[in-house]
């Protein structure tokens, strides 16, 4: 339990309104992740030299040259529609300047790829293998969150709060306006630990009742993304129940199927 009480600490609430968030067991770790992803490159994460960077290509460079000056022009106008006025503005640019822009580009690529070359001979196969398992790592939690963001276009039902969100959800109210979320999570946690088996199973109860409908919505809804073809959000387990037999049939007995 006190597993729970650290994820849901690490997520970082400040108000109720972000309460939803800790029913994502994962939502914090993916969270810091993509940030440190973003912030540093991963031969910085990995202690490795920095590799050579990749020159712009010239509408890339363009645009950057553009943005800050159309920026302070029109303030009040939406980077998407920034980009369009910039994609039309390069359709207008000189030949001759876009020719001269193409062999700056091409010049710096040759370079870039000389020294590519050059970087990867000198790293050790130990520094070659760390990067190559954490680019692994990177790509199946990149593949996680397409799943995960999928998952949430397609309507699937939301996994129900385990017994101890329910109790925390129960004791919001009672939260002290000066006290740190964190702190009164604490309490909380304690609370929950000493509550009078009862009282416990009062809230393990609705728990359970809550997993059940779930697991009813969730097999409705598999019934219905197999309908659609999306075969790729169904539960692995259910696939293989229903492996060489009518799916549409054998579905009704794989709703129950545990999660």
């Amino acid at each position: 339990m006190m597993a729970i009480y650290k994820k849901i600490f690490e997520i970082g609430l400040s108000t109720t309104n972000n309460i939803a968030s800790i029913l994502s067991r994962n939502a914090c770790l993916n969270y810091q992740q993509n940030a440190t992803l973003k912030s540093k490159s991963l031969e910085k994460q990995l202690g490795l030299p920095p590799k050579p960077k990749r020159p712009l290509s010239p509408f890339i460079q363009y645009t950057q040259e553009q943005r800050s000056i159309l920026s302070e022009q029109n303030p009040n106008v939406p980077m998407t529609d920034l980009i369009k006025i910039m994609a039309n503005n390069w359709k207008s640019v000189d030949e001759a300047e876009k020719a001269k822009m193409r062999m700056i580009y091409t010049s710096k690529m040759d370079n870039y790829t000389k020294e590519m070359m050059d970087y990867k001979q000198n790293l050790t196969d130990e520094q070659k293998k760390m990067l190559e398992l954490e680019r692994s790592k990177l790509e199946a939690s990149n593949e996680k969150n397409k799943m995960k963001s999928r998952l949430k276009e397609l309507g699937r039902p939301k996994r129900p709060p385990t017994t101890f969100v329910l109790y925390m959800l129960s004791r919001l109210d009672t939260r002290p306006k000066n006290t740190k979320f964190s702190e009164w999570l604490s309490d909380v946690g304690k609370e929950y630990e000493n509550l009078p088996a009862e009282l416990k199973l009062k809230f393990q109860n609705e728990s359970a009742k809550l997993r059940e409908q779930y697991k009813i919505e969730l097999g409705v809804w598999e019934s219905k993304m197999i309908k659609m073809g999306h075969i790729d959000v169904i539960r692995r387990k259910v696939l293989m129940e229903l492996k060489g037999k009518d799916g549409v049939l054998q579905l009704e007995s794989s709703r129950d199927a545990a999660y």
